[in-house]
């Protein structure tokens, strides 16, 4: 379950409803430069690719040949760290694209953590079958919580992609976050991450939260 003590912007979309909702704002993450396979070097579906908006949250995916950073890849079987240098300021929350080759029910060998410019630190550990599962409806993980990990998409052959929400502390409003790091502790055939895509979701400036009704602005920072 998620406990807590996880190349810049290359999109800014602003979304806003009724009276009663609030403004959010949106900054994707670019992982080019970090992808280290296609999917379909290990079989994979046909995924949505390049500019997308998956359970309501854009985000700036890879290609056929280059979509996933994988634990697996980077380490050849052993632990392996990606860090992600951003410089975002006023982040309430992110999201991520990521699921598991040989997923692995209970076990927590995948880590995210976030820092900020001030010493603002978060930090979450990830569960097989609640908070990541296997990318294939097969023998391995095939469970999410449904909360704050949902299925975004899914093909005709099995193949999928899990969103993921790890709303961060409050002193990430007034501070930039720095980095994003992603720990993978399996091994083969054991829990690898494969990661496809990041978003930050930012809280409105003051300027534009002077625009919105009185309350609005306070349900945005409060979790949702």
């Amino acid at each position: 379950m998620l406990t807590r003590p996880f190349a810049l912007a290359s999109a800014v979309v602003v979304v806003a409803a009724g009276a009663s909702s609030a403004l959010a704002s949106f900054e994707t993450i670019d992982l080019s430069s970090s992808y280290n396979i296609g999917h379909p070097a290990l079989g994979f579906g046909t995924y949505p690719g390049g500019a997308q908006t998956l359970g309501g949250v854009p985000f700036a995916l890879g290609n056929q040949d280059s979509y996933f950073w994988s634990g697996q890849t980077a380490s050849g079987g052993g632990t392996s760290t990606l860090v992600v240098r951003v410089n975002i300021f006023g982040v309430d929350a992110v999201h991520s694209i990521l699921n598991t080759l040989w997923g692995q029910a209970g076990a927590s060998t995948l880590r995210i953590e976030f820092a900020g410019t001030g010493g603002a630190f978060a930090g979450f550990d990830l569960l097989g079958n609640v908070d990541v599962r296997d990318f294939h409806q097969n023998i391995f993980t095939n469970s999410i919580n449904g909360t704050t990990t949902v299925n975004v998409f899914a093909n005709q052959t099995g193949q999928r992609l899990d969103k993921q929400r790890f709303d961060l502390p409050d002193s990430f409003l007034s501070q930039k976050l720095t980095s994003i790091t992603l720990i993978d502790t399996g091994s083969t055939n054991f829990q690898r991450a494969i990661l496809a895509g990041l978003t930050a979701e930012i809280v409105p400036t003051p300027a534009a939260s002077a625009l919105l009704l009185p309350g609005v602005l306070f349900a945005l920072r409060r979790r949702r």
